[in-house]
């Protein structure tokens, strides 16, 4: 399992947010969930991704960390 299970990026020029969370489902299945959306108003959206195992989960969270660090996003 990774070190954390859930982060919480701000784009504070954007006004834009993005969270991802490593969670299963009750199947037992690992699942990465991302949510995007504005600080402005309520449109956003959500995408939930099976993967195999939690160090696959730990995987796609170093690559979802990399890509928010590229575009601007701060850790909360």
């Amino acid at each position: 399992m990774p070190e954390r299970a859930h982060y919480f990026w701000v784009h504070p020029e954007k006004q834009r947010w993005y969270a991802v969370r490593v969670t299963r489902d009750l199947f037992g299945a690992w699942l990465v969930v991302r949510a995007w959306g504005s600080l402005r108003n309520r449109l956003g959206g959500e995408r939930c991704d099976v993967v195999a195992s939690p160090a696959a989960a730990a995987k796609r969270l170093r690559t979802i960390a990399r890509q928010r660090q590229r575009h601007g996003y701060l850790l909360r």
